[in-house]
């Protein structure tokens, strides 16, 4: 029977298994973190000088800068021409104007007249008779007194008031004459028509003031002189350039 040894590793040092950023680095991530930070600092270098030469411009304010401009040959160019016109207007022309319409009038007026007037009116209506009839009469009556009284004779007077309501009709042809004066107002709104040739004659005395407007153009036979100016206030904006950059 044998027996065992004790096992291999058997008290040996242990050592630790390095984890995240405990990991040892190599040299290959070291280079790509460098390119790509350099990567990342050319394009924004580039892209800053790119903005700055593209959009950045000076500023320049020119006051009293006297010039020189001359004309060169050919210039095509456009003159207006302002002429003020004075003229006396004088006719007397003749004006036909053919009217053909209606013309609404409103007529208000009083007028007396002599009527003299005789007809006949026909009547037919009903009349309503309303009427309290006063009647005063003797009432005449025989009383029994009883089996062993004499029958006496009674004479009473008696006075009512009986309204009557009654519907009467009537018809009949009346005659009528008036002879008088009569005066009334006339108040009616008329539809008058209008059919006529008007003929008219104005007398037209005016002066007149206009101004004519021309434009003419030319082109240069030559060139011309100098010709001095000076510019009396400019202000100027240049903005940055770059021979590779196109600017805006």
């Amino acid at each position: 029977m044998s027996v065992a040894g004790p096992a291999a590793g058997v008290g040996a040092p242990r050592v630790p298994v390095a984890r995240g950023w405990h990991r040892p680095v190599r040299p290959v991530a070291l280079v790509l973190v460098a390119a790509g930070l350099l990567l990342v600092w050319v394009v924004l270098v580039s892209w800053a000088i790119w903005y700055g030469y593209g959009h950045w411009e000076s500023r320049i304010v020119l006051r009293q800068q006297p010039l020189m401009l001359r004309l060169p040959e050919g210039t095509h160019a456009m003159a207006e021409f302002h002429t003020p016109l004075s003229t006396q207007v004088r006719l007397r022309p003749v004006l036909r104007v053919p009217l053909g319409q209606t013309v609404d009038a409103d007529i208000h007026e009083s007028f007396v007249a002599q009527l003299d007037l005789k007809t006949t009116v026909p009547v037919d209506t009903v009349v309503d008779v309303y009427h309290d009839l006063l009647v005063a009469t003797h009432l005449q009556a025989r009383v029994d007194l009883g089996r062993f009284l004499p029958t006496l004779d009674v004479r009473m007077p008696v006075q009512l008031s009986v309204p009557v309501r009654l519907k009467v009709p009537v018809r009949a042809d009346i005659p009528v004459h008036l002879d008088g004066l009569v005066t009334g107002e006339l108040a009616q709104r008329l539809a008058l028509p209008l059919a006529d040739t008007l003929v008219l004659r104005p007398v037209i005395d005016h002066r007149l003031a206009a101004r004519m407007t021309q434009q003419t153009g030319f082109a240069l036979a030559g060139e011309t002189a100098p010709l001095p100016l000076v510019i009396e206030e400019a202000r100027l904006r240049v903005p940055f350039e770059l021979t590779l950059l196109p600017q805006p």
